[in-house]
């Protein structure tokens, strides 16, 4: 896939119930060439996934408990960055409380 795109415009599969992924992963398995550091970035869970919750937080610390967005059904996290201080990729993690949970990402690199 050739880059850049700007914005990127995909859609991932957390593939697993109850499980964390690094979102990082997720986009890497879709385009080796996705950049580690974003300027903005919006996650929204797909308009066919009824009732499945998806978690959003970080490495080592996302749980169904402990998160920092919780999403259902076209809802949307989105964030964005100073100049000097980009979003990195890695540090956002994924989980979903039924398999196979489709999830759209956007995000805007410099």
């Amino acid at each position: 896939m050739a880059r850049p795109y700007s914005p990127w415009l995909q859609s991932v599969t957390i593939p697993s119930a109850d499980t964390n992924v690094n979102l990082f992963t997720l986009l890497e398995a879709l385009d080796p060439e996705v950049p580690a550091h974003v300027q903005s970035i919006s996650i929204q869970v797909d308009i066919d996934e009824g009732a499945a919750r998806v978690f959003v937080g970080n490495p080592d610390t996302l749980s169904a408990t402990n998160y920092g967005a919780v999403l259902v059904a076209t809802m949307e996290w989105s964030t964005g960055s100073h100049e000097s201080n980009l979003i990195y990729l890695k540090d956002i993690e994924l989980r979903a409380d039924t398999s196979t949970t489709r999830v759209n990402v956007s995000f805007i690199v410099r």
